[in-house]
């Protein structure tokens, strides 16, 4: 098992936060999106909301021609035995917070430091198994109109004046 200094001393941080799922990874080969959403004006259920970050990238893997699924008592998309991408959300008033992680060309030594999610018994798999040439932009826009198909909206770019304000 890895130290917290181990970990600070090869610049990985350590974050504890407020998100389900127990240990995950976020770096370099992964797309990481956390999407705000209002649940009010979508659908009150946080396992609704769930199942479709989930669906989301059971999506751009068809796109790929890959069979994503789920497992009843794990959560995420998998590929076979291997889990593809992570999810761990928190809501307050049914406003989302945090989302998904989905491995494109990532690193896996990464999760050897860790039990990822908690689970043991199964592997982490990486886009980069199955298709070759990832262009990660193409994934990106496959991603992005996913979540458009699946939560029925239409997501716009946030201006560089919006993304001033916010920092």
């Amino acid at each position: 098992m890895r130290t917290r200094e181990y970990f600070e001393s090869q610049g990985i941080d350590i974050v504890k936060i407020n998100r389900g799922g127990n240990v995950t990874f976020h770096g370099p080969g992964q797309i990481v999106a956390y999407p705000i959403f209002n649940l009010n004006y979508l659908n009150k259920d946080a396992h609704w909301y769930i199942d479709c970050l989930e669906n989301v990238v059971i999506n751009v893997l068809k796109e790929f021609g890959i069979a994503g699924t789920k497992k009843a008592q794990y959560r995420g998309t998998w590929v076979g035995e291997n889990k593809i991408s992570a999810v761990g959300v928190y809501l307050k008033n049914w406003i989302t917070m945090h989302g998904l992680s989905f491995n494109i060309n990532v690193d896996k030594e990464y999760f050897s430091w860790i039990n990822p999610c908690g689970i043991t018994e199964f592997g982490i798999a990486s886009l980069e198994a199955y298709v070759e040439n990832i262009d990660i932009s193409k994934v990106k826009r496959q991603l992005v109109q996913s979540f458009e198909y699946i939560f029925n909206i239409e997501l716009e770019e946030a201006s560089q004046d919006i993304l001033e304000k916010m920092e």
